[in-house]
């Protein structure tokens, strides 16, 4: 599979239209977070020789920590729903991106719980992230990236890093563990602890998951 990128123009200006898809692995996902799963070499064997350990396979950021301003730990499950666009029975199976998320003082992890083979390729999940424009603080479209998940792999998404909520792939609800550091009823303001980026309908961009 391939990342290959469309672009639409409307005037002049260029708009990004559809992008395809690439393999999750930790050097591709790098610069958006870490990807969680056994490392290839264990750290060392635990439980009394029954199991191989493997340390620091991702990075926990709070930000929040201050007397004021503390935010706390938010251990949660997750149920997603696949759409239809994205299941077994569809044609030409595709996704639809009209917004990004970012948390801007925390990061995101997502594990998922399930069967090991979810649909005929393999993949669990699909994983959007971009990068930031510094000169508006907001999603770097250009930098747009679309990946597959299998389900024995994890995404800590790294604090402020855009990424779109998750989406389940296949004909099945799939369940994920997943940590947040949260202010909830504390935060000063509506998106403190989550931030969004809609796209006008006329820049929706499509995630074609067969390129």
């Amino acid at each position: 599979m391939s990342a290959q990128v469309k672009i639409r123009s409307s005037g002049s200006k260029q708009r990004l239209s559809r992008i395809g898809v690439a393999p999750l692995t930790r050097e591709a996902f790098a610069p958006f977070g870490d990807v969680i799963s056994a490392l290839p070499k264990p750290s060392h064997a635990a439980n009394q020789g029954t199991a191989q350990r493997s340390n620091n396979v991702a990075t926990i950021t709070n930000l929040r920590t201050g007397p004021e301003n503390s935010a706390v730990a938010n251990l949660c499950v997750f149920r997603c729903t696949p759409p239809q666009s994205c299941s077994s029975s569809s044609t030409a199976p595709s996704f639809t991106i009209k917004l990004l998320e970012r948390h801007p003082y925390s990061t995101q992890f997502f594990v998922p719980m399930t069967a090991p083979s979810r649909t005929a390729r393999g993949a669990a999940y699909l994983v959007i992230v971009c990068g930031t424009d510094p000169s508006t603080d907001t999603p770097d479209w250009e930098t747009l990236r679309a990946f597959v998940a299998r389900s024995d792999q994890g995404v800590n998404y790294r604090e402020a890093c855009w990424h779109h909520p998750m989406v389940a792939l296949g004909d099945e609800d799939l369940d994920f563990c997943v940590m947040v550091y949260e202010r909830g009823d504390a935060k000063e303001r509506p998106d403190e602890d989550c931030e969004e980026s809609f796209l006008g309908e006329l820049d929706w961009i499509t995630v074609d998951l067969e390129s």
